[in-house]
C-alpha cells in the first residue's frame, strides 16, 4: 500500500489540506524488513510509529508463565499502524513486533513528527483525533476478547 492510502485508511488525512498532507507524508521513511526481523523489541523505549505497507508482522508479549515464552497476541496487515500507545505516552513498548516475512513499514521518528505537529496545531489535533479512535477501536476489540474469555 502506498502511504496516502495508508494515512487516509486511519483517519490521518481528515480535516488536513494538500500542502499539510505533502508534509507529513516526506517526514515518514520506508523501512524493509526480512522475516524473523525484530521491529520492535518489548519494553525498550521509544516513541516511533510505523505503518505496515507491505508484508505481515507478529505482535508478541512475554507470558511471565510457562517458562516465559513469547505469545503471539495479533498479527498485524498491510494498512495497519504499530506504537500508537507508546508514540502518546512515552510508556516502554508493551509488546514484542517481529516481520513475519518479507515486510516494508513506513517509519515515523517521534522526534521529527512531534516537532511537526507542534508547529502545525491543527495538524496535531486531527491527527491525535484518529490515534484516539485507533486506540478506542483496539481497547474495545480486547475488552471483547476478554469478556468472552471470562464466559467460558
Amino acid at each position: 500500500m502506498e502511504l496516502r492510502e495508508i494515512l487516509d485508511k486511519q483517519g490521518w488525512l481528515s480535516g488536513i489540506n494538500e500542502e499539510e498532507t505533502e508534509q507529513l507524508m516526506a517526514l515518514a521513511q520506508l523501512q524493509k524488513y526480512k522475516g524473523g526481523d525484530i521491529i520492535i523489541p518489548e519494553m525498550t523505549r521509544s516513541r516511533d510509529l510505523y505503518f505496515l505497507s507491505k508484508g505481515a508482522v507478529s505482535v508478541s508479549m512475554l507470558m511471565p508463565f510457562e517458562g516465559r515464552r513469547q505469545e503471539v497476541i495479533d498479527t498485524v496487515h498491510a494498512g495497519d499502524i504499530i506504537g500508537e500507545v507508546s508514540f502518546v505516552d512515552g510508556s516502554p513498548r508493551s509488546a514484542t513486533v517481529k516481520a513475519e516475512e518479507e515486510s516494508e513499514l513506513y517509519f515515523y521518528p517521534f522526534a521529527e513528527l512531534n516537532a511537526f505537529l507542534e508547529e502545525q496545531p491543527r495538524v496535531g489535533y486531527h491527527l491525535m483525533k484518529a490515534l484516539a479512535k485507533t486506540i478506542s477501536a483496539k481497547m474495545r476489540q480486547a475488552n471483547l476478547a476478554w469478556r468472552n474469555l471470562m464466559m467460558w
